[in-house]
């Protein structure tokens, strides 16, 4: 029975290494569990991290949230401030365009388990980073794309599912433009242009969710609520903190 659940909250994360594990069962049972891990059918190492197979995992992460809800977005809550503080271990400022890759992966991480942790309150900050991971190229945005996909796929959210509809060419555009050999941010090619500036009006016209984000935000400052639920250390003037 403990290795079945092991096995469940190791498909919370997309790609697992030991450090992300040992949010979800503990750091001392961590190397134990990962080894078992290993030695499942269904399980891929590459680079001495796991992946699930694609359909295994899609039904474990449905399994475990149509169990409970509460303990799969805590548990996802966990993971994303593992990443952030990750992300923030490497320094290096916080543009994503001048950044390194693992900077990004981190981030997209970050942003894929705030998505399953609460899709509605993740959502302003998820987009303004995918916003601003635009910038650095089409593999980052493209990156931050696929996890969107991933996270309305697995979250089952109705609010993500309306958003990706709105994304999902923009994804094709990027797609396309890297066939083509050439970056999204200064592609000239028409279809990819617009793509981009639909992306970035949908991300602006996420207004519509941060109104009461920012509201609430205002609101949890005043009472010192929103610092007692974020670990202390929340910056109220930055909605991408988790």
């Amino acid at each position: 029975m403990a290795e079945r659940e092991d096995a469940l909250l190791a498909a919370f994360p997309r790609e697992l290494d030991e450090d992300a594990l040992g949010v979800l069962v503990g750091p001392d049972r961590a190397g134990e569990v990962f080894r078992r891990l290993r030695r499942h059918p269904f399980v891929r190492e590459s680079r001495g991290r796991l992946t699930y197979d694609d359909v295994v995992r899609e039904a474990m992460v449905r399994y475990s949230r149509g169990r409970s809800p509460e303990r799969f977005a805590a548990g996802n809550r966990s993971l994303a401030r593992h990443y952030l503080a990750r992300r923030e271990g490497l320094g290096g400022g916080t543009a994503p365009a001048a950044v390194d890759d693992e900077w990004r992966s981190l981030l997209v991480d970050e942003c894929y388990h705030r998505l399953c942790g609460g899709p509605r309150s993740a959502l302003p900050a998820v987009l303004a980073w995918g916003e601003e991971l635009c910038a650095a190229g089409a593999p980052a945005a493209l990156a931050w794309l696929d996890m969107f996909a991933d996270a309305e796929r697995d979250t089952d959210s109705g609010l993500l599912r309306e958003w990706w509809q709105k994304l999902a060419p923009f994804a094709d555009a990027v797609r396309a433009s890297m066939r083509k050999g050439s970056d999204v941010h200064s592609s000239r090619a028409r279809g990819t242009r617009g793509a981009e500036r639909r992306f970035r009006w949908a991300a602006g016209a996420g207004i519509v969710v941060r109104a009461p984000f920012r509201t609430l935000t205002r609101t949890c400052t005043r009472t010192g609520w929103w610092r007692r639920t974020t670990c202390g250390r929340a910056r109220c003037a930055d909605p991408r903190r988790p």
